[in-house]
């Protein structure tokens, strides 16, 4: 749960925003670096094309963090708030992982989301 976060923010707020911003200026480098976050879950997620705008809004908002505080620090904490509320959110959804029968695999796979 603290693994991805940081490689996700090292990379993307750390590594492409920094570029994508001296380069096209930071409103198309937050844009753009929202946008990207999100495609990179596309994978697990689907075709689940809700989910994945959420998640490019997600990634524009942390990325939006990091441009205006000038630190990754600020993106890294927004995520971590945001993966643990998803993982709170999940744990009492599915009644203290009780609910479904594969509750354990699924949760072990959000928090390495």
């Amino acid at each position: 749960m603290l693994a991805a976060p940081l490689v996700e923010e090292t990379v993307f707020r750390g590594y492409i925003y920094p570029v994508l911003a001296r380069s096209f200026g930071v409103p198309a480098g937050v844009f753009v670096t929202g946008v990207l976050f999100g495609l990179i879950h596309a994978e697990q997620l689907r075709g689940a094309w809700g989910q994945l705008a959420l998640l490019m809004i997600v990634g524009i908002v942390f990325t939006f963090a990091r441009a205006r505080t000038g630190t990754v620090l600020a993106s890294y904490l927004l995520h971590l708030s945001y993966n643990s509320t998803l993982c709170i959110g999940f744990y009492f959804g599915t009644e203290g992982l009780r609910r479904f029968p594969d509750a354990f695999w699924t949760f072990c796979c959000v928090l390495t989301a």
